[in-house]
């Protein structure tokens, strides 16, 4: 779906100017078991006064500033974004945005989401970040671009280049933020993300980040928040959660397909995390 739409509640004088404008592709839902995806992609060129507002994000977004500057506010920091900068839409939180001081803001953006987005962020230092400056702005705009392109035109096997630009896009802001986590957390990570619907245990999650199993438990829980066990069962919870709702699989496929060779015990396992069977939270 393709849209184009002009934003006409301005003053007189403002639209004698020119009318903001809003060009946005949404992306067709995924299909499979992609772990990372772009919802949407798109451009915008706003005047005085033009702002938006979620009051609890439901969306991951990242808007690159071309032209003009933007006020951006998020969980009560406020920032001017400057050209050659993004800004990150984080989920779950309270943000407005709008035309900044310049009186113009003209923009580039896409919506990521997928069960890889998180850990990504995490491993790439952007998880609490709310702007950015870079340093190879044309670069991050030729690749929206060439995202808006793929969305657009949808050609063979866009779905998985799309994918791919995402991951490209989170590994190019990572790069420019900086110190990210330790190697082996993040050896772990990929680790775990690799075989989620495989067997794997401490000692297997501790050999691949090169680390003994106390050390790596230790030290990815420091950086995680959660045991290196229990971050894979969550991340198996999570792709089943997708499949439950993107997917007609039944119960025990989407069982075997998350990681969980046993229906019962998956089954009460998610009804203890979310309170509702498996066919309920369908």
């Amino acid at each position: 779906m393709i849209f184009i739409y002009v934003i006409s509640d301005h003053s007189d004088e403002r639209q004698e100017k020119r009318p903001d404008t809003e060009k946005g592709v949404a992306a067709p839902p995924p299909s499979g078991n992609l772990p990372l995806f772009i919802q949407f992609s798109g451009s915008g060129t706003w005047g005085p006064g033009h702002k938006y507002e979620r009051l609890a994000s439901d969306i991951f977004a990242v808007e690159l500033v071309i032209a003009g500057n933007a006020r951006f506010v998020q969980d009560g920091k406020e920032y001017s974004v400057e050209p050659g900068s993004v800004y990150f839409l984080r989920k779950g939180s309270r943000h407005v945005y709008s035309t900044g001081p310049a009186g113009l803001l003209h923009k580039r953006y896409v919506n990521i989401d997928g069960l890889l987005l998180d850990p990504l962020l995490r491993a790439f230092g952007l998880m609490d970040r709310d702007t950015l400056r870079l340093s190879d702005p044309a670069g991050m705009e030729t690749l929206l671009r060439a995202i808006n392109r793929l969305v657009r035109e949808k050609p063979d096997d866009y779905a998985n280049r799309l994918s791919e630009s995402a991951y490209a896009l989170l590994l190019r802001l990572g790069r420019e933020a900086g110190p990210r986590l330790p190697e082996p957390v993040t050896r772990a990570i990929r680790f775990i993300e690799s075989r989620l619907t495989r067997p794997i245990g401490s000692a297997q999650i501790a050999r691949a980040a090169g680390l003994s199993v106390t050390h790596c438990n230790r030290l990815f829980r420091k950086h995680m928040g959660v045991p290196p066990v229990r971050y894979l069962l969550d991340q198996r919870m999570r792709l089943a959660e997708t499949l439950l709702k993107q997917s007609r699989l039944s119960i025990k496929a989407v069982a075997e397909q998350s990681g969980f060779p046993d229906a019962l015990y998956f089954s009460a396992q998610f009804k203890k995390k979310h309170g509702v069977s498996p066919k309920g939270y369908r």
